[in-house]
């Protein structure tokens, strides 16, 4: 990695990874919080099966577990729909009022804080925790995520000029999914690490202590009910430790978040001055706006009837 990004620096003709544009600072902020994400994202992904099918009393079958993960994603579905119509324009209920909004930040705030705060009650959860209260918690989390997911996106390419737009698009897929590699990584570490110490005078024979070591987490065959009660205790830590880990990473975001900066979009700045340059024209003397076809339709048919 850090060869990569030497050879990018100094020697690169042609460079995949311009750094002019990390250098930019809200574009930097952009990458390093679509890095954080990453981290967030994929590593929740893979870590929540391990507590809903090793960790949980009684623990959840792969069915059951698929359905509860789909309580973080499908609303994720909705709210990037919902987001993509909402950065462009909104319409203030009651009043019949239509703004142009088109702006980003609020919606990135509003995303990265509502998932920030489930992701502090997401420490909460217990090995007997209801279906129920998971359910509300990673709701609530795929909401707020929702709101981000292509918001940064277009944050990123509003800001970089429109010749480096598909490279600021690589950029920002390349952060998000290097911080999934670098975040899964770490939270195996953590895992790892807690059970290690919590078993480590628990009286485990040496090759159980093997096998519980990796990425999997199984409770292997062999163990006693209560050297299984004490594992399965240790792991609960190990998952607590890596929604800590998690919980830090969302908040990181929500912070970086706060001063990218907000240009809006660039369509609507086009629109506007093309709508003001119209209208200055019509205004100039001497000048008269020249009727369209259907207003030359209207005014041959008004003619023939009188």
């Amino acid at each position: 990695m850090t060869l990569f990004i030497i050879i990018e620096w100094k020697y690169a003709a042609l460079p995949i990874l311009p750094l002019h544009l990390i250098r930019h600072r809200s574009l930097g902020l952009l990458s390093l919080i679509s890095f954080l994400s990453g981290i967030y994202y994929y590593t929740n992904a893979y870590f929540l099966p391990i507590y809903f099918q090793v960790v949980m009393a009684p623990p959840a079958g792969p069915i059951l577990s698929s359905g509860l993960l789909q309580a973080l994603f499908l609303p994720q579905i909705a709210t990037a729909m919902m987001a993509g119509f909402a950065v462009q324009r909104y319409i203030l209920s009651g009043l019949h009022i239509d703004f142009r909004l088109g702006h980003y930040n609020p919606f990135l705030w509003f995303g990265y804080g509502v998932y920030f705060i489930a992701a502090g009650v997401q420490t909460t959860f217990q090995r007997n925790t209801s279906h129920a209260y998971i359910v509300g918690i990673l709701c609530t989390e795929g909401f707020g995520v929702g709101w981000t997911i292509q918001t940064a996106l277009v944050a990123a390419q509003s800001l970089a000029s429109p010749q480096d737009r598909a490279v600021v698009t690589g950029i920002r897929n390349f952060a998000r999914f290097t911080g999934g590699s670098f975040g899964l990584a770490i939270a195996s570490a953590i895992m790892n690490n807690v059970i290690t110490s919590r078993i480590a005078n628990a009286g485990f024979p040496q090759a159980i202590v093997d096998q519980i070591k990796g990425a999997s987490f199984n409770i292997p065959l062999g163990l006693t009910s209560e050297q299984t009660q004490v594992l399965l205790d240790a792991e609960m830590q190990g998952v607590r430790g890596v929604f800590w880990f998690l919980l830090g990473a969302a908040g990181l975001t929500f912070f970086l978040s706060l001063p990218v900066e907000d240009k809006g979009l660039p369509g609507d700045e086009k629109n506007d001055s093309n709508e003001g340059a119209e209208a200055q024209e019509a205004q100039e003397p001497g000048l008269e706006m020249v009727p369209n076809q259907e207003e030359k339709s209207e005014a041959i048919r008004t003619e023939k009837e009188e």
